[in-house]
């Protein structure tokens, strides 16, 4: 258990229920109901929580509580021990005082998935084999017991992970498809965890491949989201969907032909296809959105990613060599993958997170002129990112941001004009 904060006359009862001290117990044993600490853990959840048999009976005989529940997450002295790996103080509390074994703190929390969770074997064994157990139960986000072993810290035995994992599925009759409220599957949880391991397990062994969350994304963009780079080239280049059959898809949403091994093509169809169906041209998202899905699942599986590399991305776009141009063709792809739009005071920080290694820098408004910046998205991005006719970026014009940011080169601010998306 991680040290909670304490009120200072009764953090030493606690501090001595988390290592043992027994003798300290006995000596304050007028102050043991009183310990409690800010999250509502008495001296019992830490003695269960750090494995003190003795300390555990007689902090019971002493009135406290073995089911209570604290106040933060509503998990017992049960849960923490099945947690920490205490198989012997579960067998105590569940045996001898009639602790439930499948006891639910908030949000249906059992101490089986916490056991899961920390990849305690001995314990996920000890509580699968009573009936008093459930070990498929879901969670109210719609967990499983595969979600949360898929969610093991990063430092988990790489051997006993993959056995648990091997356990699991046979003790629940486990589908690694299952998905939880949020469109997950254990291999979302897993690729954010940075649990390599577990990728290829799952991709290899169980034939998983990636499909996208509630939200469109891909377990690879979980991945790169928690910041594990290499499983997310792993499962870009080995769990992606065919190919072929995402080309298709994409050449019927852009009307063009496309060939799924030339990262041009479908960069070409990509922009076509978003440039026919945006939600602010269509008035319907549904279409834009399954076409950046799968642009983004056929590139990422691509060799040198067009979206990532700056002279493709030149040629691509029909950019002159010259630099600024180049930065604009990058811009202009920038704008692309943002499907709810843009505004132009976020454009530096998306352009500098999409092109981490360019050693080009946003242009300076002196020497570049952000009137040529503003012309770019009227001209050439007016459905890509949430731009008309004659509104320069809703969201921008709402704070302000096109007008300051024209004045700034010594630019007139565009004259107000009639958008029903405006303020």
């Amino acid at each position: 258990m991680v040290r909670k904060k304490t009120t200072p006359q009764h953090a030493d009862v606690l501090d001595a229920a988390t290592t043992g001290d027994l003798a300290f117990l006995q000596e304050n044993e007028d102050r043991l109901r009183a310990a409690v600490d800010a999250h509502g853990c008495t001296a019992l959840h830490w003695a269960a929580g750090s494995g003190h048999m003795d300390c555990v009976e007689y902090l019971i005989t002493q009135n406290l509580d073995p089911s209570q529940k604290q106040t933060t997450n509503g998990r017992t002295p049960l849960h923490y021990a099945a947690r920490n790996g205490r198989t012997d103080v579960c067998r105590l509390l569940i045996e001898d005082y009639e602790v439930e074994a499948d006891a639910l703190a908030d949000a249906d929390v059992t101490p089986f998935q916490l056991a899961c969770w920390q990849v305690q074997e001995s314990v996920m064994r000890y509580l699968a084999s009573r009936n008093d157990v459930n070990p498929s139960r879901v969670n109210d986000f719609g967990c499983s017991a595969l979600h949360w072993i898929a969610l093991a810290p990063r430092s988990v035995d790489v051997d006993a992970h993959l056995r648990c994992c091997a356990w699991l599925e046979e003790v629940i009759d486990g589908d690694w498809s299952l998905t939880n409220s949020q469109g997950h599957e254990p291999l979302h949880k897993a690729a954010f965890s940075g649990h390599l391991h577990m990728c290829e397990w799952l991709v290899e062994a169980k034939g998983r491949r990636e499909v996208p969350d509630g939200h469109g994304n891909y377990a690879a963009d979980l991945a790169r989201e928690g910041g594990h780079d290499k499983v997310a080239r792993y499962l870009a280049t080995t769990a992606a969907p065919d190919r072929e059959k995402l080309a298709a898809k994409l050449a019927k949403l852009s009307g063009t032909r496309v060939d799924a091994s030339d990262a041009a093509s479908l960069t070409k169809a990509f922009r076509q296809a978003a440039l026919l169906h945006h939600p602010d041209k269509s008035g319907d998202a549904s279409l834009f959105d399954d076409c950046v899905q799968t642009y983004r699942k056929l590139v990422d599986g691509v060799p040198g990613n067009p979206l990532r590399d700056p002279e493709k991305i030149g040629t691509l776009l029909g950019a002159s060599s010259s630099k600024f141009a180049r930065f604009e063709a990058k811009l202009l792809v920038v704008l692309l993958e943002q499907p709810s739009g843009l505004a132009l005071g976020s454009l530096k920080k998306r352009y500098q997170r999409a092109f981490p290694a360019d050693n080009a820098d946003f242009p300076d408004p002196k020497a570049h002129g952000y009137r040529k910046l503003a012309h770019l998205l009227r001209k050439e991005c007016s459905n890509s990112c949430r731009v008309d006719d004659n509104c320069v970026l809703h969201a921008a014009r709402a704070k302000g941001d096109v007008e300051r940011l024209l004045l700034l080169d010594g630019g007139e601010a565009p004259p107000p004009v009639d958008c029903v998306e405006c303020p």
